[in-house]
């Protein structure tokens, strides 16, 4: 009789032990929660970026057009400080195109900056919505070459995240 009991007693111990999760399947779990959580956050990373890519596509496509449709005929600029009036011109030739920026009087200018401030003043400032474009001249500093753009996302910022090359005409994704 007393032996009948410890077994049931044994019984009794066993069943109430096999109610709860031992630590190795908790842990378990644990990291099939984590890997999970890691893979679709790296995947959701992935898509913002191209999203937010495309949509600088989009908008260096809408300024080529609006800096085309401006240039075709000549786009006067006129210095703040030094009230020198400029013309930057968008034209097709047998080779390509191109965005030429003549000066009313002849002088060598140091850097693409002017480049930069005459195209600013065509987008309008305030249609850059935060990105920052990126000139690149002929090494006269009187002929764009390319404009790339880019927001603060990129972690690359020297060559930005898209670029419209104005030789070949082409609008295009780097990143």
């Amino acid at each position: 009789m007393f032996l009948n009991s410890l077994i049931a007693k044994k019984k009794v111990l066993s069943q109430e032990k096999k109610k709860g999760f031992t630590l190795v399947e908790l842990l378990v779990v644990i990291a099939i929660i984590a890997i999970l959580a890691t893979v679709s956050t790296v995947g959701y990373l992935g898509f913002t970026k191209q999203a937010k890519i495309s949509n600088d596509l989009t908008e260096l496509t809408q300024y080529k057009t609006l800096i085309t449709a401006n240039t075709l005929d000549g786009y006067k600029y006129t210095t703040v400080d030094t009230k020198k009036e400029y013309t930057l011109t968008y034209t097709t030739t047998t080779t390509g195109h191109a965005l030429n920026l003549t000066l009313t009087a002849e002088e060598e200018l140091s850097n693409d900056d002017l480049l930069k401030q005459v195209i600013e003043d065509i987008i309008g400032e305030d249609k850059i919505n935060g990105g920052n474009l990126l000139i690149t001249g002929d090494g006269n500093h009187k002929s764009v070459t390319s404009i790339a753009y880019y927001h603060h996302y990129d972690a690359d910022t020297t060559k930005g995240s898209v670029i419209w090359n104005i030789a070949e005409d082409t609008v295009t994704k780097l990143a």
